[in-house]
């Protein structure tokens, strides 16, 4: 599996948005498919707004971070009655 993923993104072809301020329109326009939320710990509020920016203009989240967004019940079924990829990471003891 990590495989087959890591050689589909290295054939993906690379756009950043260089931008200070992310907005969900400026992610349609830019015709942005995944953010990729890598912030430092601490940055719940951001990370909200980052999700809700993504609810606005259909893009995915990868959320790198532990804050919890796809495990939060709210916010899965935000992005589920969207129809937007949101991926869980469940660790398992």
């Amino acid at each position: 599996m990590m495989l087959i993923v890591g050689k589909l993104v290295y054939q993906y072809q690379r756009q950043f948005l260089q931008s200070s301020i992310v907005q969900g329109s400026s992610l349609k326009e830019n015709e942005i498919d995944i953010l990729i939320n890598y912030l430092l710990v601490g940055s719940q509020k951001v990370t909200e707004y980052l999700s809700e920016c993504c609810l606005e203009s259909s893009v995915s989240l990868l959320n790198c971070i532990p804050v919890f967004i796809a495990s939060d019940p709210e916010w899965d079924k935000k992005f589920y009655d969207k129809g937007i990829l949101i991926p869980v990471l469940r660790i398992i003891n």
